[in-house]
């Protein structure tokens, strides 16, 4: 099988994040007897081993880079198109049968960030690039014949902000790299980071990787010299509650409601009769509380 892949580089010292994903899917699949057409800007000889290697040449002012890139590559891999069985994405690009978004929308990020396209109401105007990103991002969503994201929150967000991407969406989750991300490493690392942090054997921290967690509605952050401090939105009981209700709510929509509830009345009496007075107790408690609004 012939593969076209289009990435903006292919750095071995950029293997975090979706360089890391990306290098490896490509990796993997040169394992499988797979032929690799690498589209890029730039790359080094030991990310690109086994791949045969286009330039994308960019030029122009770094406000219009996602542009640029985006017809530049478009321009290199026309001619290549019908010799390869698909053209698979992994940046902002134009023409690509896959795309694999590196996270949700970066409308939706702007969005999430307060900024409105012409600095109405106050807030930040978008910039020049944020307006070429999201020309692209609506434009390679469209076309595309499948988008592969790598969490169902990420899919949800694509979702939402593009409707008519939907039915072409698809959750994959990356692989895990069982050496790289194993407990003996883990335990190597442990001690002496928490050394280095002065952390007490017996103090609780977490590790929080990424820019964009506030965003995903668990975390408040607030600017602390330098750094940001963390706080929790919610209970655990609430974080509980919340994750229940959305994994139940899309089985009690539609004619499959009924049934369902009558199997979970029927299951809690057979497991305790105390559960099913506990049940019928809550029904009436929220009944009342209807009642006096």
């Amino acid at each position: 099988m012939r593969i076209g892949a289009v990435v903006v580089d292919l750095l071995d010292v950029k293997r975090v994040g979706s360089e890391r994903r990306y290098g490896e899917l490509l990796r993997r699949l040169t394992r499988r007897g797979c032929e690799l057409h690498l589209f890029a800007r730039r790359w080094d000889e030991a990310a690109a081993r086994n791949l045969v290697c286009h330039r994308v040449p960019v030029r122009g002012p770094a406000a219009l880079a996602p542009l640029v890139f985006a017809f530049s590559a478009l321009r290199v891999t026309r001619p290549w198109r019908s010799r390869l069985d698909l053209v698979h994405s992994h940046t902002q690009s134009l023409g690509d049968d896959v795309v694999s978004p590196g996270g949700g929308a970066y409308l939706a990020y702007l969005r999430a960030v307060g900024r409105d396209p012409w600095g109405r109401g106050g807030r930040p105007a978008w910039r020049p690039q944020d307006h070429a990103r999201v020309f692209l991002e609506r434009r390679q969503l469209r076309s595309a014949l499948r988008i592969v994201a790598n969490s169902a929150w990420s899919a949800r967000i694509l979702a939402d902000t593009y409707p008519f991407a939907a039915g072409r969406t698809r959750c994959v989750y990356n692989g895990v790299d069982a050496e790289h991300f194993s407990p003996r490493i883990r335990d190597e690392l442990r001690v002496g980071t928490r050394a280095r942090l002065g952390l007490a054997p017996r103090e609780v921290a977490f590790l929080l990787v990424g820019t964009g967690i506030h965003r995903k509605g668990v975390l408040e952050r607030r600017k602390v010299g330098r750094a940001f401090a963390y706080r929790a939105v919610s209970t655990r009981e609430e974080l509980e509650s919340g994750l229940v209700t959305r994994a139940l709510q899309p089985l009690l929509q539609g004619p499959q409601a009924e049934p369902i509830l009558s199997f979970f009345v029927e299951e809690v009496s057979r497991q305790d009769q105390r559960l099913l007075d506990e049940l019928e107790r809550l029904v009436r408690e929220k009944r009342r509380r209807q009642e006096e609004r």
